[in-house]
């Protein structure tokens, strides 16, 4: 009883045993020491686990940035390429209808040294309905193209970013970086911005941000 060293059967079926109530004290309460020590390990676990969140964040954002910016020159690109096929769609067009021309000269000349009018008139006959298809085909096809080259103009300006400008919207940049704004927190009081609209731009500094 009390400080004696006696041992009972609770002694060994117990889960763990104290020779003396303070002893038993100690065992259950844990060391201030160690405590400190596991909750430093948790705080520093906790920051190291915010850090990389916030660098994992960091790179998706520069990501979706850059897949923002890509496809804006891609678009502009594109509507370069179909200026360009437009043209030479056109000069084409243009030097077949000047061939299909000369090559009527020559026959009739050649017509005309035969002295056969009946020919001559067979073949210009001939040659005038085969010119009218022609023109007619190749009026068809340069407006079907044309049609072509339209919608797809109005498709790519569509998603072109520019288009978002148009509808009234803008897009804000630090100044010099150039960086796109995507959170009011991201600045300060006093920072000067730039805001690209449909038309200019402007330069504007912050006066509060929330």
């Amino acid at each position: 009883i009390g400080h004696e060293t006696d041992f009972t059967i609770t002694d060994f079926v117990a889960d763990l045993r104290a020779p003396t109530p303070s002893a038993a004290a100690e065992m259950a309460i844990p060391v201030k020491s160690e405590l400190i020590a596991r909750c430093l390990q948790l705080q520093e676990r906790c920051l190291r686990a915010v850090q990389s969140k916030v660098q994992t964040l960091s790179r998706q954002y520069q990501a979706v940035q850059t897949r923002i910016l890509r496809p804006y020159r891609s678009i502009q690109e594109r509507l370069l390429v179909l200026d360009d096929y437009e043209q030479r769609l056109q000069s084409a067009m243009i030097r077949h209808l000047k061939n299909s021309k000369i090559r009527h000269i020559h026959q009739e000349r050649y017509l005309y040294q035969l002295n056969i009018s009946s020919y001559i008139i067979k073949y210009k006959v001939k040659y005038e309905s085969m010119n009218y298809k022609l023109k007619q085909y190749i009026q068809n096809n340069i407006d079907k193209h044309k049609q072509k080259l339209y919608r797809t103009k109005t498709a790519l300006k569509a998603l072109s970013p520019m288009a978002v400008l148009l509808r009234g919207y803008s897009i804000t940049r630090t100044i010099p970086e150039k960086t796109v704004l995507m959170d009011a927190q991201n600045t300060f009081i006093g920072q000067e911005l730039e805001v690209l609209l449909a038309s200019g731009a402007i330069q504007v500094k912050v006066r509060k941000n929330s």
